[in-house]
């Protein structure tokens, strides 16, 4: 599920709940989407806390992210998460750990939309736009 559309050249800030998955599931991972104007990006996270960023995958081509981070947390399953989105940039902190910054092949991206992978223990707590 999608949020409403959000002003990014404002700025928009969400925080949730992620819940990682379990490290004996193989190639499991869990995500982050977010929609400007058309073009979709993602955050995957596996159960390691890996993450890897890129635009989201297309049906035929799979997901071919633009980075991969691993800040070498210790991370529980169940972690806190905070997106900051504004004027083409994305920045992913877990646990209040800054994770990674990503810049939108659509910096002029006036509208946003912010939704997670589908699972009944994620969940997006508060968005808000910044107040800057």
């Amino acid at each position: 599920m999608l949020t409403a559309e959000l002003d990014s050249v404002q700025g928009v800030v969400a925080e949730g709940v992620l819940r990682l998955p379990a490290r004996q599931e193989i190639n499991a991972e869990t995500g982050l989407y977010l929609e400007a104007d058309g073009q979709t990006y993602e955050f995957r996270i596996d159960s390691g806390g890996r993450v890897k960023a890129g635009p989201a995958a297309r049906p035929a081509g799979g997901f071919a992210p633009a980075k991969t981070v691993d800040r070498a947390l210790t991370l529980a399953s169940r972690v806190r998460f905070r997106l900051l989105a504004r004027q083409g940039m994305l920045e992913l902190y877990l646990d209040g750990h800054f994770i990674e910054c990503l810049a939108m092949k659509a910096p002029e991206a006036r509208r946003l939309r912010i939704g997670l992978a589908a699972d009944r223990e994620q969940m997006l707590e508060s968005v808000w736009q910044m107040s800057l």
